[in-house]
């Protein structure tokens, strides 16, 4: 059984949208041909990751009265890649 001291969870959404058009003509002697290219991407990435972290030291701050508390990561697992276009 792994415990830590503290965990964060990462998470990113990324919206990627893309419209292209193309259109041309072309003359070949008498002939004409014209063209067109129609392009539509949407795509959309979520991904979550789980930071485990250990708690590395503690101040306490009695000025402020706080007490800060250092934490190193220590395991970095992918918990969820979903990519949808």
């Amino acid at each position: 059984i792994s415990c830590w001291d503290a965990t964060l969870v990462v998470k990113k959404k990324v919206i990627r949208e893309e419209v292209k058009d193309k259109s041309e003509d072309s003359f070949n002697g008498n002939c004409k041909s014209h063209n067109e290219e129609h392009y539509k991407l949407n795509e959309t990435i979520d991904a979550s990751v789980l930071v485990a972290l250990e708690l590395e030291y503690s101040v306490d701050m009695p000025i402020f009265n706080q007490t800060y508390e250092y934490y190193k990561p220590i395991c970095l697992p992918i918990l969820q890649v979903i990519l949808k276009y």
